[in-house]
């Protein structure tokens, strides 16, 4: 990224095609003024290229995107700067979201994210237990049908037994999963990118620890860009495998990627 302020990263042209965008979300407190603090989600947005490099895309406040409408309008600008496809997102389940992405990109084809599940945990349990729970959900993301899909959920279920609301907010996330085992798993692990989404919410989370309130986005997104430096800077799949990605998707969009290859 050569070092561009937040500012100039806003104002860049992007890619004309994208593989994935992931939309990770995190607490913050803000400080509104006159010493009225609250606490607000950020959602972060990374997109990942057709040449398997990550891109920054946007933060945002969840609650200044309240309506569909307001997510429609924010997919449109990204459009003014040369965005025209994106293949996959993983979001939150959010149907304001989803809606969104349907209307401005109807081919897409969108995932509810693992991190947001993680996000949703860590309130209620330590580091450790929550990074037991991501690998359990690695295993389960990555099954290779149904049956083996039934057998690690249940499996970690059995795990958490003594803990009934964690079986809940899991099962609900779970019931939406189904749809994703119809794709190829070597697509599924660049879809999710488990260990690159760990990485991320990591350091998401220690800046959002980093001050005690943040006055606006700039200032949250300025504590970010050594992070945005580095997974700018490389590929997070070794060639082979994206090259493999590319093929799969070559068999029903040649002239699109004819296009930016």
């Amino acid at each position: 990224m050569n070092n561009q302020t937040i500012n100039e990263i806003y104002k860049r042209d992007l890619d004309k095609v994208f593989f994935s965008f992931s939309i990770l979300s995190q607490d913050v407190f803000f400080n509104f003024g006159n010493d009225y603090i609250k606490k607000r989600t950020i959602y972060t947005i990374i997109g990942c290229n057709i040449n398997g490099v990550r891109k920054y895309i946007a933060s945002i406040f969840e609650d200044e995107y309240s309506k569909s409408s307001d997510w429609y309008n924010f997919l449109l600008s990204l459009k003014k700067r040369g965005l025209e496809h994106i293949f996959f997102v993983s979001m939150p389940n959010n149907p304001l979201i989803k809606n969104a992405f349907d209307l401005a990109f109807p081919n897409i084809s969108y995932f509810y994210s693992c991190s947001n599940i993680i996000n949703k945990l860590s309130h209620y349990m330590s580091c450790s237990y929550s990074n037991n729970i991501f690998n359990h959900l690695k295993l389960i993301y990555f099954s290779y049908d149904i049956n083996e899909f039934e057998f690690r959920k249940n499996e970690l279920f059995l795990l958490y037994q003594d803990s009934p609301f964690i079986i809940d907010i899991l099962n609900k996330e779970f019931n939406y999963f189904s749809s994703f085992l119809n794709y190829p798993l070597f697509l599924r692990k660049h879809i999710i990118s488990f260990y690159f989404i760990r990485e991320i919410n990591k350091n998401l989370n220690v800046i959002s620890h980093s001050k005690p309130y943040f006055y606006n986005i700039t200032e949250f997104e300025e504590q970010l860009i050594p992070t945005i430096k580095s997974f700018e800077l490389k590929m997070y799949s070794p060639k082979k495998e994206w090259n493999s990605i590319i093929s799969y998707l070559y068999k029903e969009h040649k002239d699109l990627l004819l296009c930016v290859l």
